[in-house]
């Protein structure tokens, strides 16, 4: 997962999410969440595959940044997990055992973008700017997430599933119809990322 993103205000907001039962969420955690004892200002990758439960990895405190564009990545393969803010690994902390295996991919489920896909959730939709979008089928080395935080996929790479740039459109780039559709009142906006 790579996105890049502009955290404005909140405790809690998902950047993406995939999940029912079991699956996985990229989560911004705000500066006064006391959410599962998770560090302040990070970024946090919820994981679940049935078997082992849910299990989030957290960067350090104040690792996000309010009001900045700031470029968020997470891999996950095999139970081996890693967090990218600016293309700079981070350290990972670990809320409970570390989860292995390969996660479903819920297709029957809808992904959402900038928010929590299940009723009754909103106070978790992401209070900032989202852009550039891209989910990923293989774990992207650090050096491949630095060469897209400078420059966009062009959509035909292998492992890309989806990838929306937000360019006045939802509209999946990478050629595999994953279009988005719209929920709420999402404002485009010129306060565009920065170039790397």
């Amino acid at each position: 997962i790579e996105a890049k993103i502009n955290w404005a205000a909140g405790d809690l907001g998902y950047i993406l999410h995939k999940w029912w039962e079991s699956g996985l969420g990229l989560q911004v955690i705000g500066p006064n969440a006391s959410y599962y004892s998770l560090n302040n200002n990070s970024l946090c990758l919820w994981v679940n595959n049935y078997e082992e439960g849910w299990v989030s990895y957290n960067t350090p405190y104040n690792s996000i940044q309010l009001n900045e564009w700031q470029h968020v990545a997470a891999t996950y393969e095999n139970g081996v997990v890693n967090l990218y803010i600016d293309g700079v690994a981070q350290v990972v902390v670990v809320s409970l055992d570390v989860a292995n295996g390969l996660l479903a991919d819920h297709s029957d489920v809808s992904l959402a973008i900038g928010g929590h896909n299940m009723t009754g959730n909103e106070a978790l939709f992401f209070n900032g700017h989202i852009d550039e979008v891209s989910l990923w089928s293989q774990a992207l080395s650090e050096s491949e997430i630095q060469s897209y935080m400078t420059s966009s996929p062009t959509g035909n790479e292998e492992g890309l599933v989806g990838y929306w740039n937000f360019n006045q459109n939802v509209n999946d780039q990478s050629g595999n119809g994953n279009d988005a559709t719209i929920h709420g009142d999402p404002v485009y906006s010129t306060d565009v990322p920065f170039i790397y």
